[in-house]
């Protein structure tokens, strides 16, 4: 099952964002082996340098190198040669303390080195092999869940445009408490973190001499935080008030005089939501031409957008969000005020690390199949069922779009690199969530409900052994014991039962790696709702 799971994982099925941008596609097949083999050299040796640098509190330097010389020689043990290395990669993790503020980074470091091995050679072992990637895979599970529980509190890096209003309605849905899950979209007032779009300078400039508009003197403008809040007293005053969630919709505190500095809050359990650049960008030129129409009516085709709304236009009044706003969102105060054309390689990498090493959770907005399995499993929420965003953008918000959208997408070219880095980053934490899956199916199978339905696109291993079927498109729902099937059919006969039984477990088998789940039965089975009560069901 272990190796289902990663052969499930590893060639996903194609996001509407990627189908539509082809160009920018899922890395696959030797594309995905060496972007795992560069992460694991790049960053692991990148992550060592810096955390030895700044000498942390209680830091086990030698524990960690090891761990990352484990990790890279893991990458080119030959077949059947790595079980020493990972009874060894065991041992190692089971040194590191649980507080340690780099376990994210060293998880998937470790997930991507057991992953490039499977890449290039093929199946663990099942006798030996799998047995240990199954424990490490459980070890590095528990960590996580551990941590996320001493934390107590979340903070949420809201990417503007990127799903962010849905994840604080599901947050309160799962029992959340934060300042406002209305238009404060779980903002707190007080730390100023709120969302930076325009060029305020640019807006007032658009306005002609003797002119007066309705919103002359703008509205979410680009400054600096007036006073940065630290994370210590974020935290204290979260606690203070009652609150398990906030959410930051400006950028990553630390950086306002060097980026290297930047940080989310590691004292509380962080979550980073993506979405593809271009859709993001689209999105937020829709809902920025709507704004100007909500805040200076007539004026915003009078005044503002008189002459144009081509993209050069756009980038002169939103010049962070039309130009890698992901990267500066991760990179603190400095980088994100930067006029656009700015932001280099040299950025895109410092947030490929930090995304890496400073996220323990990361949400990938198209990828329905692993958005439910890491709510699940990487927050232990049970409801899932994201809320459509309500807020009215007018009937005509595609028309402030500009007519030269390419010149836009050459702008966000690095933000594309950073999405399909964080979207991998997500692919290798689902992979010990299937894990930790398996794991909880073998010790509680009486209570386990799997609700899944299957990709269009079949992972390879799998294609197979579904083609030709019904049960693509057709929700499942499992429990154990002797009741009458849901939907008629004979249950008394012992052969018919037996048949049944086997094929509802081989279905289970194949369906549980997909990730994917059936909302329409998750509601119907909420405690309080529908009819079923108590009662047995069968597939």
């Amino acid at each position: 099952e272990i190796n289902n799971v990663f052969a499930a994982w590893l060639w996903p099925p194609l996001s509407n964002a990627v189908e539509q941008h082809s160009n920018n596609s899922w890395l696959l097949g030797r594309e995905v082996q060496l972007s795992l083999q560069n992460f694991i050299d790049l960053q692991g040796r990148r992550g060592l340098h810096r955390l030895i640098a700044s000498k942390p509190e209680g830091f086990k330097t030698t524990v960690l190198a090891a761990i990352f010389r484990a990790a890279l020689k893991l990458t080119s043990a030959p077949k059947g040669h790595s079980e020493a290395i990972l009874s060894s990669l065991e041992g190692l993790l089971g040194n590191l303390p649980t507080e340690f503020d780099a376990w994210p980074l060293v998880r998937r470091t470790v997930l991507a080195s057991l992953v490039s091995h499977h890449v290039k050679y093929g199946p663990f072992k099942v006798s030996t092999e799998a047995s240990k990637a199954q424990r490490i895979l459980l070890q590095l599970y528990q960590q996580l869940k551990q941590s996320a529980r001493q934390k107590g509190v979340l903070e949420f890096a809201h990417i503007s445009k990127s799903g962010g209003t849905s994840f604080c309605q599901l947050a309160r849905d799962n029992g959340c408490h934060s300042e406002d899950f209305g238009w404060g979209n779980c903002l707190v007032q007080a730390f100023d973190d709120g969302p930076r779009y325009f060029n305020i300078t640019k807006h007032k400039q658009l306005i002609a001499e003797g002119v007066e508009t309705r919103c002359a003197k703008g509205f979410k403008g680009m400054r600096f935080r007036g006073r940065e809040v630290s994370c210590s007293d974020r935290r204290h005053r979260l606690k203070e008030l009652g609150y398990s969630l906030y959410a930051n919709e400006y950028t990553a505190v630390g950086g306002t005089t060097d980026p290297t500095l930047a940080h989310p809050c590691r004292n509380m359990l962080t979550v980073l939501e993506i979405r593809h650049p271009y859709d993001r960008v689209t999105s937020h030129l829709k809902h920025a031409w709507f704004m100007y129409g909500y805040h200076c009516g007539d004026d915003r085709e009078k005044v503002y957008f008189a002459d144009s709304h081509n993209t050069m236009h756009w980038v002169s009044l939103m010049p962070a969000v039309t130009n890698n706003y992901l990267i500066r969102s991760l990179i603190g105060e400095k980088i994100f005020q930067l006029p656009s054309g700015a932001i280099t390689r040299d950025h895109l990498e410092l947030a490929q690390t930090f995304l890496a090493e400073q996220y323990d959770v990361v949400l990938v907005l198209e990828d329905k199949s692993l958005f439910g399995r890491t709510l699940r499993y990487g927050l232990g929420w049970g409801r899932h069922e994201r809320h459509a965003n309500g807020r009215p953008e007018g009937k005509d918000s595609d028309g402030g779009l500009p007519a030269d959208l390419a010149a836009l997408w050459d702008l966000n070219k690095l933000d594309v690199e950073l999405y399909q880095f964080g979207a991998l980053m997500a692919r290798l934490d689902a992979i010990m969530y299937a894990a930790a899956a398996i794991g909880e199916e073998a010790q509680s199978p009486q209570k386990l409900t799997v609700e899944t339905v299957l990709p269009q696109l079949t992972p390879p291993n799998l294609r197979r052994q579904t083609a030709g079927s019904d049960i693509k498109k057709q929700s499942f729902l499992f429990r154990s014991g002797t009741g009458r099937a849901a939907h008629g059919g004979q249950d008394e006969g012992g052969g018919d039962r037996t048949g049944r039984s086997q094929q509802v477990g081989e279905i289970r088998r194949r369906l549980f790696m997909t990730g994917q789940r059936s909302e329409a039965i998750s509601a119907l089975l909420r405690p309080g709702e529908g009819s079923r009560g108590a009662s047995d069901h069968a597939a």
